[in-house]
C-alpha cells in the first residue's frame, strides 16, 4: 500500500528574518545588518520583505543614499561592497564621458528618425575604426567638423532629412561640414562619386 502520507514542511520561524525585538537587527545567512550601518554611500534605514521568484520572498535592505535617493539592496551585495550606491556615481560618470566626448543627452526625441540615422552612419564611418566602411572615410583622412559631433547642431545645419533623400558630400575628397553637404537622391548621388 502506497504512503499517502504528505512530507512536513519546515519553515525556519520569521524571528530569524524580521527585525529583532528592539527593531534594530536582522539575521541573516553570513551575519547580522544593523540599522544605521553604512555600506559605501548606503545607509540601512530598515529592511522589506520582496517577491523572489514565483513562490519565495526575501528580505532587502532598504537605503538612503548620500544624494538622498532611498533605494531597495540586496543584503548579500551591500556586505560584499558590489552594491556602494544608488546609481548616482554611474549616472554622474556617464554624464562626465559624454561630456568630454562632446556628446549630449539632451532630449531632441529624434533618435530613431531617418535624420538621425544619417548623422550616427556619418559619424561612424569618420571616426570609428571598426565600422566596415571606415578605409574608405575617416580612413582616407574624412573628417566630420567639429560642431556637427553634437546632433543638435547637424540639424540645425541640414534640416530633416527628406525622403527617399540620404546624405551626400558635395566634393568626394571633402570633410562633412555644412559647406559640403546636402541631401541627395540616389541619382544625384550616382552622378557623384570618385573615380
Amino acid at each position: 500500500m502506497p504512503c499517502t502520507r504528505k512530507p512536513e514542511l519546515t519553515f525556519l520561524p520569521d524571528s530569524l528574518y524580521l527585525p529583532a525585538n528592539n527593531g534594530n537587527v536582522i539575521l541573516f545567512v553570513g551575519g547580522y545588518m544593523n540599522i544605521g550601518e553604512k555600506y559605501g554611500m548606503l545607509t540601512v534605514t530598515g529592511f522589506q520583505r520582496v517577491p523572489n521568484g514565483v513562490r519565495n520572498t526575501r528580505i532587502d535592505a532598504v537605503c538612503v543614499c548620500d544624494c538622498g535617493n532611498e533605494r531597495l539592496a540586496d543584503k548579500s551585495k551591500l556586505r560584499r561592497g558590489i552594491t556602494t550606491n544608488c546609481g548616482c556615481i554611474t549616472r554622474k560618470m556617464q554624464s562626465e564621458s559624454a561630456k568630454k566626448r562632446g556628446a549630449t543627452y539632451e532630449k531632441h526625441r529624434l533618435i530613431n528618425t531617418p535624420t538621425y540615422y544619417s548623422w550616427a552612419g556619418m559619424k561612424s564611418r569618420c571616426l570609428n575604426p571598426k565600422d566596415s566602411r571606415y578605409k574608405d572615410y575617416g580612413g582616407r583622412g574624412i573628417k566630420v567638423c567639429k560642431e556637427w559631433h553634437n546632433f543638435r547642431n547637424f540639424l540645425k545645419d541640414m534640416g530633416l532629412r527628406p525622403k527617399g533623400h540620404t546624405l551626400d558630400r558635395i566634393d568626394v575628397n571633402g570633410n562633412y561640414e555644412p559647406s559640403n553637404c546636402r541631401w541627395a537622391t540616389l541619382e544625384m548621388q550616382a552622378a557623384n562619386k570618385r573615380n
